[in-house]
């Protein structure tokens, strides 16, 4: 299941652990989104054996030497940065606060790997589809995603300011319409494949999941309210970033994962250092 399939068993665990009879939002377990008269559009999705084969030999190397560190932004830096991304484009287009901030993070980490300013690089965005296909509950249990991806050169995202790296990735989010992930998934019905991270994209720089506005701080665990919250030992590779609220009102961690001579590069960066806060 998908992060918001996650949250939803754990938010219904923490219900039922407080002594609740019935769950406030149960899950919905229908798969008959797509043409909204059957009961058993997704009930069975048979993958051929000369795939999986075919795929059992391409693993993904896992890179050696990554670590994980969490970024902590306030609510104060996150509106500052989306004010001036907007500033930057100036056309009638409003750039989220979440779109700035994670192009923020991009640029920082493009920057200090160094990479050839001709080359290109790409960022992974994986896109809920629940608020976005008529007919799809936001309790839909599973995955509902779109996976999109923002692509330009080096030189392009680094030279031209924050405002143009941002307003790339609007228009990819804007595009994510109804028909296009109708598309997506009847596609993946009539022609199913296993989502790779080396066949999605060229020169990947960040893949994003997880969402900030998942309360997850505020479940009632019974222990008292969360100190900090990690996203777990698994899916640790090169470039992985996982969004969540903060602990403060507005704030977003990203729990991301690089090589240490990238975390290392970034501590001396002035431009990501001066937005990252120390209070979470």
């Amino acid at each position: 299941m998908d992060g918001a399939s996650f949250f939803h068993a754990f938010s219904s665990c923490l219900e039922i652990v407080n002594g609740s009879s019935s769950l406030s939002k149960p899950p919905a377990f229908q798969r008959c989104f797509l043409n909204n008269n059957t009961t058993d559009d997704f009930h069975t999705i048979r993958i051929p054996n000369s795939y999986i084969k075919q795929i059992a030999n391409e693993a993904d190397d896992a890179p050696s030497g990554v670590k994980v560190r969490v970024f902590h932004f306030s609510k104060e830096i996150i509106a500052k940065l989306k004010e001036k991304s907007n500033a930057e484009v100036g056309i009638n287009v409003e750039i989220s606060s979440l779109q700035a901030l994670l192009c923020h993070l991009w640029r920082s980490i493009v920057r200090n790997k160094k990479i050839d300013p001709d080359q290109e690089t790409s960022y992974c965005l994986l896109i809920d589809a629940r608020k976005r296909i008529r007919g799809l509950s936001e309790a839909y249990f599973g995955n509902a995603l779109q996976i999109e991806i923002v692509t330009m050169k080096v030189k392009e995202l680094l030279d031209n300011g924050l405002g143009n790296a941002a307003w790339q990735m609007n228009k990819v989010v804007a595009s994510c319409n109804e028909e296009k992930l109708r598309n997506f998934f009847e596609c993946g019905k009539r022609c199913p494949k296993l989502t790779r991270l080396s066949n999605l994209a060229p020169n990947i720089a960040v893949v994003t999941s997880g969402s900030p506005r998942l309360d997850i701080y505020g479940g009632d665990t019974g222990l008292g309210r969360p100190v900090a919250i990690r996203s777990g030992p698994g899916n640790k590779f090169d470039g992985r970033a996982t969004v969540q609220s903060g602990k403060e009102d507005g704030s977003i961690d990203i729990e991301v994962c690089l090589p240490v001579e990238t975390f290392e590069a970034m501590e001396k960066d002035k431009e990501i250092m001066d937005t990252v806060s120390t209070k979470s």
